[in-house]
C-alpha cells in the first residue's frame, strides 16, 4: 500500500544525502541490502552518487541493477558504461537483457516499461528508483489527461508494495534541477537517451512543449502538483480502507457477493468493485468499464452468462457471486501415469504424487497404469459407499462449482472406472483404508488436493 506522508521540498543540493539517509533510515531497516536500477541516465547517477556517500556515513548496503532492453542502438553502451561507474565506486553490479515485444498492444514505451519492472523485482531486495518531482508532475498530468480516477492520479508513491517487494522512490521532493545542480558540482557523468528528445511520447512531449511555456505563468507548477498527487494518494488510501472493510463482508473465498453491490450505494459498490478487481488480477479498468460491468453483475437476467473479459481474465457470474479466473482454452487430452511422482499436463499445470498411509488413493489396488484426462462428459463417482454414483454434473452443482471452472477437471481412471476427480474426491471403492498405503495428487499451480 502507497505511503501517503506529504514530501519536504529539499532546496539545498548539498543536503540530499542527508535527505537520502533519512529516507532510508524511515523505510529500510538496518543492513537490509536494497536494489538500485540504474539507467544511465541524470536522475540514475545522481541516487548512486548520494547512496556511496550515505554508505559512508551510514551503512547502507546496497547493490545495482541495469536492464538492458535492446532497443536503442546505443543499448550495449549503455550497459558497459554502467559496469564502468559500479566498477568505479566498487558497487557489486549486474546487467539484465529483456525482451520488448513490439505487438503486445500496449505500445513499445509501455511494454518496456512492463518488462523493466519484472526484472527489477525479479532481483533481490528492495528497490529503489530515481524518479523525481518532475517526473511525479508528468506523470500526475498524463494520467488526468487519459481520464484516470482517484488512484491513477495518485501518481508514484514513495513506497510502494508490488509482488511482495518495495519500490521505493526517495528523490520525489527533489527537482531535476536540484539533480543537475548536484551532478555539475561533483563533475559527475551520465548519458543522454535520444529517445528523451521524440516528442512522439507523449511524456517527451509535455517535457519538451507543454511544460516549458506552463512554467513562464505558473513558476513552481512542478511542487503544486506534487503536492496534488500527494492529497490524491491520501484520498486513494482512505478509499482502498473502506474497501478493505467493505470487502470483509462482501467477498468470500475471493468471490465478490453480487447482491451486497446491489444493497450498496453506487459509489461504494465501485470502490469495492475497482479494488477487487486489482486484488486478484492487477488490473485498473476505467470508470466506464467498471459501470458496465457492475450493471451487467447487478441487472443481468437470471440465466444470462455473464462474462467481462479483462486482459488475460475473465470475469463471470455465478449463481450469487462474481468470480475472477485466467481465461484458459483447455484442449481435451489423455495421460498415462505410471508411478512417477510428478506428471506434466498440457495446460501447463504440474501433478505431484505423494505417498501416504490411511488417506488418498489405495495404491496397491492399482495393476498397472492410471489415465489421466480432461473433463469428460457423462461421468458419475461414487463419493460415499453408502450412497449411490451420482454425476459429476450433479456434484459440481452442489458443490457450487462454476461451470467453467469445471472444464479444468483432472480425472483418473483405472479401465472404464472413474477413480478420482481432483478437488472433487475420490470414488469410496478405491479410498485407501487405515492399514492400506494411499498416495494423494495435489496440482500447481493453483494447488487442488484431493
Amino acid at each position: 500500500m502507497a505511503s501517503s506522508k506529504k514530501p519536504q521540498r529539499v532546496s539545498d543540493p548539498a543536503a540530499l544525502v542527508q535527505h537520502l539517509i533519512s529516507f532510508l533510515e524511515h523505510h529500510t531497516k538496518r543492513d537490509q541490502p536494497v536494489l538500485l536500477g540504474l539507467s544511465g541516465g541524470l536522475d540514475s547517477c545522481v541516487l548512486l552518487h548520494l547512496l556511496v556517500q550515505a554508505k559512508q556515513l551510514s551503512h547502507f548496503p546496497f547493490s545495482v541493477i541495469h536492464v538492458n532492453h535492446q532497443i536503442s542502438p546505443n543499448a550495449d553502451a549503455w550497459e558497459k558504461f554502467c559496469v564502468e561507474l559500479c566498477t568505479q565506486h566498487e558497487v557489486a553490479f549486474q546487467a539484465v537483457k529483456v525482451d520488448v515485444p513490439r505487438d503486445s498492444g500496449l505500445g513499445l514505451e509501455a511494454a518496456a516499461r512492463k518488462a523493466r519492472y519484472a526484472a527489477l523485482l525479479a532481483g533481490e531486495g528492495d528497490v529503489l528508483l530515481a524518479h523525481h518531482q518532475d517526473d511525479q508532475a508528468e506523470t500526475l498530468l498524463l494520467q488526468l489527461l487519459r481520464g484516470a480516477g482517484v488512484n491513477g492520479l495518485a501518481a508514484m508513491p514513495p513506497l510502494r508494495e508490488e509482488e511482495g517487494k518495495r519500490l521505493l522512490r526517495p528523490l520525489l521532493n527533489v527537482s531535476r534541477s536540484q539533480l543537475l545542480a548536484y551532478a555539475n558540482t561533483h563533475h559527475l557523468r551520465w548519458i543522454e537517451d535520444e529517445s528523451n528528445d521524440s516528442l512522439h511520447y507523449d511524456r517527451n512531449f509535455l517535457r519538451h512543449e507543454v511544460f516549458p511555456t506552463l512554467g513562464k505563468r505558473f513558476v513552481g507548477y512542478r511542487g503544486t502538483l506534487a503536492r496534488v498527487a500527494s492529497n490524491l494518494a491520501e484520498a486513494a488510501e482512505l478509499l482502498e480502507q473502506i474497501a478493505l472493510e467493505d470487502a470483509a463482508v462482501a467477498v468470500q473465498q475471493e468471490h465478490l457477493d453480487i447482491a451486497w453491490l446491489k444493497a450498496a450505494t453506487p459509489q461504494r459498490a465501485m470502490n469495492l468493485l475497482r479494488w477487487w478487481i486489482y486484488d486478484l488480477s492487477g488490473l485498473n479498468p476505467s470508470n466506464a468499464r467498471l459501470h458496465e460491468i457492475l450493471n451487467q453483475l447487478c441487472y443481468a437476467k437470471p440465466n444470462a452468462k455473464v462474462m467481462c473479459r479483462l486482459g488475460e481474465f475473465c470475469l463471470r457470474r455465478y449463481r450469487h457471486f462474481a468470480y475472477i479466473d485466467k481465461a484458459v482454452e483447455v484442449q481435451p487430452y489423455s495421460l498415462e501415469w505410471n508411478g512417477e511422482s510428478i506428471l506434466n499436463l498440457p495446460d501447463g499445470r504440474r501433478l505431484f504424487f505423494r505417498e501416504t498411509n490411511g488417506e488418498g488413493v489405495a495404491r496397491d489396488r492399482i495393476k498397472d497404469c492410471l489415465r489421466v484426462t480432461s473433463r469428460l462428459e457423462g461421468a458419475s463417482i461414487r463419493l460415499d459407499m453408502n450412497r449411490p454414483k451420482r454425476t459429476l454434473k450433479n456434484l459440481w452443482q452442489v458443490a457450487a462449482i462454476p461451470p467453467w471452472q469445471r472444464d479444468n477437471a483432472v480425472m483418473f481412471w483405472h479401465g472404464d472406472e472413474l477413480v478420482m476427480v481432483l478437488g472433487l474426491g475420490i470414488d469410496a471403492s478405491w479410498r485407501a483404508q487405515a492399514d492400506e498405503l494411499g498416495f494423494i495428487v495435489m496440482a500447481e499451480p493453483n494447488v487442488d488436493f484431493a
